[in-house]
């Protein structure tokens, strides 16, 4: 670990970073060159697992902050200062920690639309998971289990094991292209 002083027109503290981290050096790339505002930066705090946004926050967790004259959701101004341009068609998604306050670039990655729906479906109160999906394709790969057995297991009906297993629902977002 070094610490890392940005300049005092960027930020008025040092930060601490590990040496061979690129990305969260690029981050504080970001804010030294101006490309995160001042008053964004300000907010921005280490906690040991994340680089977090301690603004305002809008109703649903997200961190808000005024930006390009309009009020904007903090992770995307860090994600599109450090990355550029979010990809049209596609979501950002807090893959690594799932806070919403996260700005880490390291773990808010632009995702397919269909894809962040289907990941986010869990906190829309869904019943299986990504990560459920992957075990029930791969204990039915295995041969040793039924789809209803599978059903019962996890509180959902046959057809919801079959759109799983058939890719109709929960698919890998990988394989759907960029």
């Amino acid at each position: 670990m070094s610490a890392v002083s940005i300049p005092s027109r960027a930020i008025d503290k040092p930060w601490t970073i590990d040496d061979d981290d690129a990305t969260r050096g690029n981050l504080l790339w970001a804010i030294a060159n101006g490309r995160i505002p001042k008053h964004i930066a300000r907010r921005l705090a280490w906690d040991g697992i994340c680089w977090v946004f301690n603004g305002c926050k809008d109703r649903d967790g997200y961190g808000a902050t005024h930006a390009g004259g309009s009020m904007q959701l903090a992770h995307r101004v860090v994600y599109e200062a450090v990355n550029g341009a979010i990809p049209v068609g596609h979501d950002l998604h807090h893959a690594e920690c799932g806070r919403k306050h996260c700005v880490d670039p390291r773990h808010v990655v632009a995702i397919p639309h269909g894809a962040h729906s289907r990941l986010t479906r869990i906190g829309a109160g869904a019943k299986l998971s990504m990560q459920a999906a992957r075990e029930i394709r791969r204990r039915h790969a295995r041969g040793d289990i039924a789809i209803t057995a599978l059903a019962a297991e996890y509180g959902v009906g046959p057809t919801a094991i079959w759109s799983v297993l058939s890719g109709r629902t929960w698919r890998e977002y990988e394989s759907e292209g960029a």
